[in-house]
Formats: C-alpha cells, structure tokens, sequence
C-alpha cells in the first residue's frame, strides 16, 4: 500500500532488495498494528480536544480466558455532531469495581484525560458496576459528583430478547440440544477425540478439493463453548 504510493520505497524495499522485505514477519505486522492504533487514539483525543465526554464501560473474556475491559468515549465534536470512538481495550486481572477503575484511571492518565470531565457514564446492569455502595458508578461519581448514569440500552435490548427467547419452544429446544451436545463431547475424552478426528479428515478433503482455502484465522481448530 505505500509503496504503490512512494516510488523511492517500491524501488529500495520492493524491487532492488526484496529479500529484506520484513513486513510480512508477524513480529514486524505487531509493530505496525501498535503503531496505527496509537495514532488512532492520539486522533480521537486530539478530535476530543477539552470537551466534556461520556464513557461506555463493558467487560468480556476472550479466546484466551482472559479478561479484558472495553472503553467507549461518547462526545460532541468541534462541528457540533455526537459521536462515539472506540478507545481502547485493557486486560484487568479481575471484574471487580476496584479494578476496573484503577484501570480506567491508568488509561485516561496516559492520555492526559480526568475523571472530572466525565458527564456520562454506561453499564450494563451488573452489580459490580452500577452498584449503588461499590460499583464503578458509585466510585467514579465521588470524584465527578456531576457523571449521570445510564443503563446500557443494548445490554437492556439483550436482556429483553432473552427474556422473549425463553418463552419461545424454538429457542428453547435449540438451546437445550447444544447443550446437550456440550455435555456428551466435551465430557468423555474418547468421544472428543472421535468427533476431533471426524472433523480433521473432513477438513483435509475438503481442503484438497479446493471448497476452503487454509489461513490466519480460518478452519482453524477450537472447542465448543458452553451457552450462555
């Protein structure tokens, strides 16, 4: 891509010394994936400028089980529209109020932010974070008295499609074979190897037939989860 757009860098990198062209070493692509999203997030806070902002707080585990924090800023830009920018990811040791923000007082140190500028603030319906003693709104609204909270309206949306789902016999059979399925692989090793053999040669035929193709990311082995 850039060098299609510097001609010194097609000839020196592409053409007179491909042997030395490095960008395809994972190590290398790890630097530039950093390198882009630090200059993204320096974007979003250069574009914040010293307005006031609310902030979207969510929690997951990832394929690695490891907890991660999400950070959503929601703002009012410089030409008078509302936009929210995704601001980062942080992985914390635990889920706990406390934790979380020591996490978001790092993250927003880094970039020179305060909780004082935060007039808005939203999370799901969890204790550890809308709890009215020691939740991440009680914590965050003793050093900026002014933060209103919200209920995040999609995890609302989520816990009104559930509850529509569990009434529905379609659902709830689909649910009840997977976990059921759960169940019978993942609890006998012997039959967990026979389905991981089954799909292997599946897989390898189909590969060798051309209908998929091999890649980063793509028929790659995982597990089965539970459903939640």
């Amino acid at each position: 891509w850039y060098a299609d757009r510097k001609k010194k860098v097609r000839q020196v990198v592409l053409e007179n010394a491909p042997e030395n062209d490095k960008v395809v070493c994972p190590a290398i692509q790890k630097k530039i994936v950093n390198a882009v999203s630090l200059e993204t997030t320096k974007a979003i806070v250069n574009d914040l400028g010293d307005e006031l902002f609310a902030i979207l707080v969510d929690k997951s585990r990832d394929i690695s089980n490891k907890e991660q924090m999400v950070v959503v800023l929601r703002y009012v830009n410089k030409y008078g529209s509302i936009v929210e920018r995704f601001w980062g990811v942080v992985h914390v040791k635990s889920t706990t109020a406390v934790t979380l923000k020591m996490a978001i007082d790092n993250l927003f140190c880094k970039h020179s932010l305060t909780t004082s500028r935060i007039r808005g603030q939203s999370y799901d319906g969890a204790s550890n974070m809308k709890g009215e003693l020691r939740g991440l709104k009680s914590l965050i609204l003793r050093e900026s008295p002014s933060t209103f909270y919200v209920h995040c309206f999609a995890n609302k949306l989520q816990l009104a499609l559930f509850a529509i789902a569990k009434d529905n016999i379609e659902f709830c059979s689909l649910f009840s074979i997977v976990s059921t399925l759960i169940n019978v692989v993942m609890g006998s090793c012997k039959r967990n190897d026979m389905l991981h053999d089954e799909q292997r040669d599946k897989v390898m035929n189909a590969l060798k037939n051309g209908e998929i193709v091999s890649a980063r990311c793509l028929n790659q082995e995982t597990s089965l989860k539970a459903t939640c």
